[in-house]
């Protein structure tokens, strides 16, 4: 394969998944709300109350619950879950955690595909 066309395939997987990144966190931009949030002004039960704009479907499993409550307890856990909270991403920290490992393996893969020459 030519270096050129491989690069180019390489720049527009690059520009896609940045795409999806921006498409995904483009929630709400309500600042007041997610101010008030972090400041204490939303009750804890108002906060579980709310849903997510967007799940892969495995936050609301069992698994995802014993990860959150597993993880979440040390300060690795929390400062993911406080990151994602102020970049407005609506994900869990499980769904945070299995996008990093794929996206790994799929670096890894290509890596590989890549430097088979």
């Amino acid at each position: 394969m030519d270096p050129l066309i491989a690069a180019a395939i390489g720049a527009i997987v690059v520009m896609a998944l940045f795409f999806g990144l921006a498409r995904l966190s483009a929630g709400s931009s309500d600042v007041k709300g997610r101010l008030s949030r972090f400041v204490g002004g939303e009750k804890a039960e108002e906060k579980k109350q709310e849903k997510k704009a967007f799940s892969l479907g495995i936050g609301d499993s069992i698994m995802a619950a014993k990860v959150e409550k597993s993880v979440g307890k040390g300060g690795y856990g929390k400062n993911i879950q406080r990151k994602l909270a102020q970049a407005d991403l609506k994900l869990t920290l499980l769904e945070f955690m299995l996008a990093k490992v794929a996206l790994l393996v799929l670096g890894l893969a290509v890596g590989a595909y890549l430097g088979r020459g």
